[in-house]
């Protein structure tokens, strides 16, 4: 392919944008069944290959992974934008929580 691939989301059902019953794993959860719909996407080959790598390094087919992005970033990506969260990382995230306490201490203190 050139610098883009399809795929087809849904692996069973033989018509485009048909509906049926999919059973397909989010977060563990085997017993999840999901209508789901096929559609044909194109995607730049280099990101197909990435979600193909992280799919067989987490174990699941492309379709499940590809699920598993998009519901993500439906869910929570959309929404952290909207709202004004920013990613931080965990080491950033803890040195703040520990310099406030520590200036909580100090304040406790110099109210007693």
């Amino acid at each position: 392919m050139n610098l883009s691939a399809a795929i087809m989301l849904g692996l069973t059902g033989s018509k485009s944008n048909s509906v049926f019953e999919d059973p397909f794993i989010l977060n563990g959860d085997r017993s999840t069944t999901k209508k789901s719909i096929s559609k044909s996407f194109r995607l730049d080959e280099d990101l197909l290959t990435r979600i193909d790598r992280q799919a067989r390094d987490n174990n699941t087919s492309l379709n499940v992974e590809i699920n598993n992005l998009l519901r993500k970033y439906v869910e929570r990506d959309m929404l952290t934008s909207r709202v004004g969260m920013i990613p931080i990382t965990k080491p950033i995230l803890s040195e703040i929580f520990q310099k406030n306490k520590i200036i909580g201490i100090e304040l406790a203190r110099k109210s007693l």
